[in-house]
C-alpha cells in the first residue's frame, strides 16, 4: 500500500483534496451503522426474518428512485445541492427513527434514510470518475476515497453495539441526528463541486453490450451484497443468541479489513485487470458463504465475514465505467448502475428472508452463493468480449 501511496502522489489529479473533503464530511453519520440494530429492532416491534426482507427491500426501491432524483439534481445544479439534501434527509430519518413505535414509523424512517444515501451515492463517484480520469491510477484512486467516506464504518458496528446494549436503541438515532447535524453545517461551510472539463471523447455507447452485462453482473452482485449483512445480524442476534456488542465485533472486524480492502483491490485492478478482479471478488465471497453454513462459533463467524470483505468490488467496477465512457456520460452511467444495485437491493433481503424464514438459513447462504457465482460468469464473459475487441 506505500508504493500505491507514492505513485498516487506522484499522479494526484486536480480536485483530489476538495474530493476527500468532502467523503469525510459524508462520512461522519456512518458512524452510526443501522444494520446493527434495525433486524433485531424490527422484531422487538413485532416483525419476522421476512419483515427484515420487505423494509430493506422497500429501502431499496426509493434508493432507486432518489438516484434519478440525485443525478438530476447533481447535472442542473452541482454536486453541493446533492450533498446538503443528502445529510439534511439523515438528519430528518434518525428524529423519525428516534419516534418510531410501531413498524409503519419505522419503516418510514428507514425510508427516508434510503433517499439520502440514494441521492449522494451516484453524485460521489460521478465526481471521482472526473477527477480519477486524469490519473493511470483509476482505480486506486477509487479505492482511497471510497475508504474515506467509508472509514467510520470501521469501527461503527461496535460503536453502535456499545450504544444499543448500554445505553438504548433509541439513543443510538439521537446520536446519529446530531452526527448527521454536524455533517450538514461542515457541509454549508465547504465549497465543493466543479465544472466537468476535457474536450469530448468519443466512446462506445451508453447501453452496449458489454454495459448490459455489467449490469446484470451488478443486479446478481447486489442480491447477495443487499441480503448479507442484515440476514447475518438475524442470525447472529436472533437464532445464535448473542449480544448486540458480538455482533458489532464480528461486524468491525470485517470492516477493519474492509478499510484496507479498497484500496488494495483497486491497486490490484490497476495492475491485474479490473474485470479479474470483480471475478475474484465473487468467487472469494461465494466460498465465504457456503462455509457459514458449518460454523456457529463467533470467532469462526467473524473470520468468514472477513473474508467476505477481502475484496471489494466497487473499486475495479466503477474504474471500469470510468474507462469505457466519456466524461459527459459519468452520471448516466453511475445513475444506471446505482439503479440496477438498488434493483439487486429489493430482490435480495426480501428472496433472503422468505427463504430463511421457510428453509432455513443454510439454504439462504447456499442462494446467495449462487447468487455470486453468477456474478462471477457474466464477468467471465465480460472479459471473453473485451477479449474480442
Amino acid at each position: 500500500m506505500d508504493n500505491a501511496s507514492m505513485m498516487l502522489s506522484r499522479k494526484l489529479p486536480r480536485g483530489v483534496s476538495w474530493l476527500a473533503s468532502v467523503s469525510l464530511i459524508l462520512a461522519l453519520a456512518s458512524l452510526i451503522n443501522i444494520n446493527v440494530i434495525i433486524p433485531s429492532y424490527i422484531a422487538y416491534l413485532g416483525g419476522t426474518v421476512f419483515t427484515v426482507g420487505i423494509v430493506y427491500s422497500l429501502m431499496a426501491f426509493f434508493r432507486a428512485l432518489s438516484s434519478i432524483l440525485g443525478g438530476y439534481i447533481r447535472d442542473k445544479m452541482g454536486e453541493r445541492i446533492v450533498f446538503l439534501l443528502s445529510l439534511g434527509a439523515t438528519t430528518l430519518s434518525f428524529i423519525v427513527l428516534f419516534a418510531a413505535n410501531n413498524l409503519v414509523v419505522l419503516a418510514l424512517g428507514l425510508v427516508t434514510y434510503a433517499l439520502a444515501r440514494g441521492i449522494e451515492t451516484p453524485t460521489l463517484l460521478s465526481a471521482t470518475a472526473t477527477i480519477a480520469s486524469e490519473t493511470s491510477l483509476t482505480a486506486t484512486l477509487f479505492g482511497v476515497i471510497l475508504t474515506v467516506r467509508m472509514m467510520p464504518t470501521v469501527i461503527s458496528p461496535a460503536f453502535t453495539g456499545y450504544i444499543a446494549d448500554n445505553l438504548g436503541v433509541r439513543i443510538v438515532f439521537i446520536t446519529g441526528a446530531i452526527l448527521s447535524s454536524i455533517g450538514l453545517l461542515a457541509m454549508s461551510r465547504i465549497r465543493v463541486g466543479e465544472k466537468v472539463g476535457g474536450e469530448r471523447v468519443e466512446r462506445r455507447t451508453i447501453f452496449s453490450r458489454e454495459f448490459l452485462i455489467l449490469i446484470a453482473a451488478t443486479f446478481f452482485l447486489f442480491i447477495s451484497v443487499s441480503a448479507f449483512v442484515p440476514i447475518l445480524s438475524y442470525w447472529v442476534i436472533q437464532e445464535l443468541k448473542y449480544s448486540y456488542i458480538t455482533l458489532g465485533v464480528i461486524l468491525t472486524a470485517r470492516n477493519i479489513v474492509a478499510m484496507f480492502s479498497r484500496i488494495y483491490s483497486g491497486t490490484l485492478a490497476d495492475k491485474l485487470g479490473d474485470l479479474n478482479l470483480l471475478i475474484s471478488v465473487g468467487v472469494i465471497r461465494a466460498t465465504a458463504l457456503l462455509l457459514l453454513i458449518f460454523v456457529k462459533d463467533p470467532l469462526a463467524i467473524a473470520l468468514l465475514v472477513v473474508l467476505h470483505g477481502s475484496l471489494m468490488a466497487a473499486p475495479p467496477r466503477s474504474a471500469y465505467i470510468s474507462k469505457i465512457f466519456a466524461k459527459e456520460n459519468y452520471g448516466i452511467a453511475f445513475g444506471t448502475i446505482s439503479i440496477v444495485q438498488n434493483f439487486g437491493w429489493m430482490a435480495g433481503p426480501i428472496l433472503a428472508g422468505y427463504i430463511a424464514e421457510h428453509y432455513g438459513y443454510g439454504l439462504t447462504y447456499i442462494m446467495l452463493a449462487i447468487a455470486l457465482l453468477i456474478f462471477a460468469s457474466l464477468v467471465s464473459l465480460l472479459k471473453y468480449y473485451e477479449g474480442k475487441h
